[in-house]
């Protein structure tokens, strides 16, 4: 972890080459333990849920002394593309196995998750054309998305900054 201002972030960094938008490939996540809040939201409302989701969740860990054992996830559950609806957004940390739920906070296994995924570079607000690029990429190569999305925050300085770094994972039937 490294301290950005006066919050902590996590970051890992990789060894290879991370693919782009252009580059999609096929990765299957393994199952793993992950310490959640649950949101409701709709894409208006991302923003604000994910900034008071990620201040508690910052909190709850340093108070419980929760391990994480990956980077900040966050888990788009029915996410259409209709700007209106509603969907589930889950924002967390994997965890150690046996780690307890502590309100409002949950823990759970999520699951295997097959996926096509691309690394985002650059400020958050930008994202959307890395999504773009993504879909477009996972139609023409004849696989359909689900409405499972991931994104993990490998780097984070900042929703401006252009040195965040997103691995974007997109569910693939």
């Amino acid at each position: 972890m490294r301290r950005v201002g006066n919050r902590k972030w996590w970051r890992m960094t990789t060894q290879t080459k991370p693919e782009t938008a252009d580059e999609v490939r096929i990765h299957e996540v393994p199952e793993f333990s992950y310490f959640y809040r649950h949101c409701r939201v709709c894409h208006d409302t991302i923003s604000e849920a994910v900034a008071d989701c990620m201040v508690q969740l910052l909190e709850m860990t340093e108070a419980r002394r929760i391990a994480a054992t990956g980077n900040l996830l966050l888990v788009y559950r029915g996410n259409g593309n209709d700007q209106d609806d509603s969907f589930d957004l889950w924002v967390g940390l994997p965890v150690l196995n046996g780690t307890h739920p502590s309100a409002p906070f949950e823990v759970t296994r999520l699951p295997a998750f097959r996926c096509a995924a691309a690394v985002h570079v650059g400020a958050s607000k930008d994202i959307g054309e890395t999504y773009g690029n993504l879909l477009h990429a996972i139609r023409a190569a004849g696989m359909e998305p689900t409405r499972d999305i991931r994104e993990e925050y490998l780097h984070w300085e900042g929703r401006q900054s252009d040195n965040d770094i997103t691995w974007v994972q997109v569910g693939v039937k």
